[in-house]
């Protein structure tokens, strides 16, 4: 369900594909709810990203910013990075670089 709300842009149950320019890789951004403003897009409740096989990310909250691609939140999040799991908080992916931070983070690498 999309609506549009003053300088808002909500979709609700949402899911977005984008294509790398150089690399057979799709990105993936699903939610139950994101709200778009200016260059962010908010994805609220189950929110899960994937970056091709190689990087799954799921957590409650995130922020993507369309122009510079980084990802970004201040909330508990799980991911996998060629087959490592890793979770934490206070996430900052670099999408375009594949550079990730984070705070408080647990390493599980086989």
């Amino acid at each position: 369900v999309f609506t549009k709300f003053n300088n808002k842009e909500f979709l609700e149950d949402a899911t977005i594909v984008s294509r790398i320019n150089n690399e057979n890789i799709n990105n993936v951004l699903r939610a139950k709810l994101m709200v778009k403003k200016d260059n962010n897009i908010e994805l609220i409740n189950d929110v899960q990203y994937h970056k091709g096989k190689k990087i799954s990310l799921t957590t409650n909250s995130l922020i993507f910013n369309t122009k510079t691609k980084i990802i970004t939140n201040k909330t508990k999040f799980n991911a996998i990075y060629n087959n490592n799991i890793f979770d934490g908080t206070h996430l900052y992916f670099d999408t375009k670089k594949n550079i990730i931070k984070s705070q408080y983070t647990h390493f599980n690498i086989d």
